[in-house]
């Protein structure tokens, strides 16, 4: 799990060679045992479900920097943002994504869910997300 990228204030905006434009803003939390299920359910999700590499996407923690969609979509590009216990205007946008509803804006796809502390504990959500993942990652279920 030490190849999140993680963006920060300071540095300018590093990504893996493997990035594909996929952005997860978060909230990574300060207790131990809570980041350690935030981060074992990305792995999860994206290894295993999803099957891709990590290294493809760039994980933002809202509470350590102050992210802006646009500035980031103007450096790095972003085709697929996801808000795990993120609201629009932490990350500078101006419209409202439903909850774990494919949402396309900018041509990007957005898909607003609880946070992965949430997601965890409640199947329901996790299927409503992960049927959503399946289109935009264009997955035949």
């Amino acid at each position: 799990m030490d190849t999140f990228f993680v963006l920060n204030d300071k540095e300018d905006f590093k990504t893996d060679p493997q990035y594909a434009g996929n952005v997860i803003f978060y909230k990574k939390s300060k207790d131990a045992s809570i980041a350690a299920v935030q981060q074992d359910l990305f792995s999860k999700l994206i290894s295993k479900a999803l099957q891709l590499p990590l290294q493809q996407f760039l994980f933002i923690d809202v509470a350590s920097t102050s992210p802006r969609f646009a500035t980031i979509h103007k450096e790095i590009g972003i085709k697929k943002c996801f808000l795990f216990g993120v609201n629009e205007n932490e990350i500078g946008l101006n419209a409202t994504i439903p909850f774990y509803q494919l949402t396309k804006i900018i041509n990007t796809d957005f898909i607003k869910a609880d946070a992965p502390e949430v997601l965890e504990k409640d199947k329901n959500k996790k299927s409503k997300l992960w049927q959503q993942l399946l289109i935009t990652f264009n997955i035949q279920a």
